[in-house]
């Protein structure tokens, strides 16, 4: 749970500096959010250099906008939970833990040769579009 509400904060705060990418002196350029944005071309006198700066549509700023939709989205949401359905989904995810534990301690009772075989068969098994892995399933166990 707290691993989760680190997580949350963590993406809070880098849409919030991405949104914010504003110049922090008033004479200051805005720096360009793509490498080849800025160009450097001399102007008629030959001591000065001219900047200038391609503007595209700002993606950043709606795909913000669209995430702190979103976010108030979820929390509207969370507030119209009751807290029985709270408390029930706290004990899944308890148990889930438990139980995901006790799959590790397993799967590291397993010897190498037995942890390479099952990291070898996942590794093919991403490979495979999703209708062909259940075939794959039915040829491993017979």
């Amino acid at each position: 749970m707290k691993a989760r509400i680190i997580l949350f904060v963590l993406i809070t705060y880098i849409f919030s500096l991405s949104a914010n990418a504003t110049p922090k002196y008033p004479n200051q350029a805005p720096l360009p959010t793509k490498p080849n944005e800025s160009k450097e071309m001399p102007s008629n006198s030959s001591h000065t250099i001219e900047r200038t700066t391609v503007v595209e549509p700002d993606q950043k700023a709606s795909d913000s906008a669209k995430y702190n939709e979103v976010v108030e989205e979820y929390r509207q949401y969370l507030a119209s939970v009751k807290p029985e359905i709270r408390d029930e989904i706290r004990e899944y995810r308890k148990e889930v833990l438990k139980i995901n534990k006790a799959k590790t301690a397993v799967y590291k009772k397993l010897s190498q040769g037995a942890q390479e075989f099952l990291a070898k068969e996942r590794a093919l098994k991403k490979k495979l579009p999703i209708r062909d892995k259940k075939a794959f399933n039915k040829e491993a166990v017979s």
